[in-house]
């Protein structure tokens, strides 16, 4: 096997490693706001304030779970783009846009110049659409334990209705504010390291621009 097939080889295994974890992803956020949702309207109703308070610690213990193994997903998803796009460089493939001397399918993703503006303010991002998600589930699973806790704790009324809204919602504006803060510190999507991106301009400077790397049948 030759350098280039084996370039090639890494990059279809790496590419097929990113679309497992991109699948992942999409089922947990497929089931994960349906069972909070679900749970936030039923478990109250249905039993009484110990059950329920049992029911909210597991729901969140286990969201809390999924939300760890998704932050490390994260990475490694992240980190995957960053090897595909040292592997497009590698390859000399064309760009599609002209101010980029090679492209390719992770090289050519839109950049943060290029986001989608939801009402103009809301950048349309998978990051800040996770952290929303999870943030929520969270809220939701904090509501059903509060509402527990309040009934065994015998407060009134009045005190039950603002403690009910205000811890979850506090609560779940401070995870969110932490799980922005993670993002922003760690994501690298789309860029290379400076000591990674100069070892390849010299490795690659040794090929023709003009001859670059065929890329392997699918």
């Amino acid at each position: 096997m030759t350098e280039d097939d084996k370039i090639k080889l890494d990059y279809e295994r790496t590419a097929q490693y990113f679309f497992h974890l991109a699948d992942v992803r999409f089922k947990l956020l497929a089931l994960l706001p349906i069972v909070s949702g679900t749970a936030l309207a039923i478990i109250p109703a249905h039993f009484r304030p110990p059950e329920t308070l049992a029911l909210g610690v597991l729901g969140l213990v286990v969201t809390t779970g999924v939300l760890l193994y998704d932050q490390r997903n994260s990475q490694i998803y992240n980190c995957l783009v960053g090897r595909l796009n040292l592997i497009e460089e590698y390859l000399r493939m064309p760009a599609m846009r002209e101010e980029k001397q090679v492209g390719g399918a992770f090289l050519d993703r839109p950049g943060k110049a290029q986001l989608r503006m939801l009402l103009r303010v809301i950048p349309a991002h998978h990051g800040l659409g996770l952290d929303l998600i999870y943030s929520a589930s969270v809220a939701a699973w904090l509501f059903v334990i509060t509402s527990a806790s309040l009934q065994l704790l015998g407060f009134g009324p009045e005190t039950k209705a603002a403690l009910l809204f205000l811890l979850p919602a506090v609560l779940g504006v401070v995870l969110f504010r932490n799980l922005r803060r993670i993002d922003q510190e760690s994501n690298w999507e789309g860029k290379l390291p400076g000591d990674v991106k100069a070892r390849i301009d010299k490795t690659v400077s040794v090929r023709s621009p003009s001859k670059p790397l065929e890329p392997t049948a699918s």
